[in-house]
């Protein structure tokens, strides 16, 4: 992690790690171009876990895909939030823990002082007057929760990872389950379709 603090096991060597995650990005994006006529690409890059490794990552895979296709955008987000406009939507993305000043992060279920901190940066970045729904999407928790209850402003998900839980969380915990989510929005309502789709 970013702190230190534990080390964490490893079965890749660094240059293992930097093949395989630009070969699984560029392989989602080859696929991904053969179904639609446009893509964009939002990556979050300041987190507790990979530090500059996982810019580094990001950023050969937007240069190679600026080059290769010419309907794939790639954004390489480094704030802790970030956003973007689909429509009306707004969606706040962030992995929910910082690379530097977070101890704590966002918990997976929202609660008071979470609620302050993203209503104070929708104020700063003026995103209640830009759109008419906006959304909060984390990672970190490696849970699938999916809150349009707790915040009259806002929803509030948390996506799974596409990794499996580490083997000391499985030790210490529960395996727990990877995956991924696909979402269809009406861009001029608060319509969604949510799909969970779980690998264990």
């Amino acid at each position: 992690t970013t702190r230190g603090g534990h080390k964490l096991p490893q079965n890749m060597t660094n240059h293992d790690a930097f093949d395989n995650g630009l070969k699984a990005k560029m392989m989602l994006v080859d696929e991904l171009s053969k179904h639609y006529e446009y893509i964009t690409v939002n990556n979050v890059n300041n987190d507790n876990h990979s530090a500059s490794f996982g810019y580094t990552v990001n950023s050969a895979f937007k240069q190679i895909c600026d080059v290769k296709y010419d309907n794939v955008e790639v954004h390489n987000h480094k704030s802790f939030l970030s956003y973007y406009f689909v429509g009306n939507h707004c969606f706040v993305i962030t992995h929910g823990k910082d690379a530097k000043h977070m101890k704590f992060g966002f918990k997976p279920q929202l609660d008071h002082k979470t609620t302050y901190k993203i209503d104070q940066f929708l104020k700063n970045e003026k995103i209640y007057k830009k759109a008419e729904f906006i959304e909060i999407s984390k990672g970190d928790s490696h849970q699938c929760l999916f809150d349009m209850c707790s915040s009259d402003d806002f929803d509030y998900f948390c996506y799974p990872a596409l990794s499996p839980s580490s083997e000391w969380v499985q030790t210490n915990f529960t395996k727990g389950r990877s995956g991924f989510v696909t979402m269809t929005i009406s861009v001029d309502s608060n319509d969604k379709t949510v799909k969970p789709y779980f690998f264990n």
